[in-house]
């Protein structure tokens, strides 16, 4: 019964230290705004290059989404980019 407990904790030990990130979804409306040919980007900044992450229109309503796993904590500017 001790190693059920011990294997238990270390179980509980490892989700938590695994959950250092978290799931972001950014959009953005291009409804009334002509979309490049090569797409819509999110970058700059703690995104990195100006064509770091390329966001799609799955639904086609104009509005771009991308989701990133990003570090808890993480702070700081990105802009989106019509074309890269």
């Amino acid at each position: 019964m001790k190693n059920l407990f011990v294997f238990i904790f270390a179980v509980v030990l490892a989700v938590g230290a695994g959950a250092q990130s978290a799931t972001v979804t950014f959009n953005v409306n291009m409804s009334e705004q002509t979309v490049a040919e090569s797409g819509v980007y999110l970058g700059g900044g703690v995104m990195g290059g100006h064509d770091a992450y390329q966001l799609t229109d799955d639904d086609g309503d104009g509005i771009y989404s991308v989701s990133l796993d990003l570090a808890i904590g993480t702070s700081g500017n990105y802009i989106f980019l019509n074309g890269n």
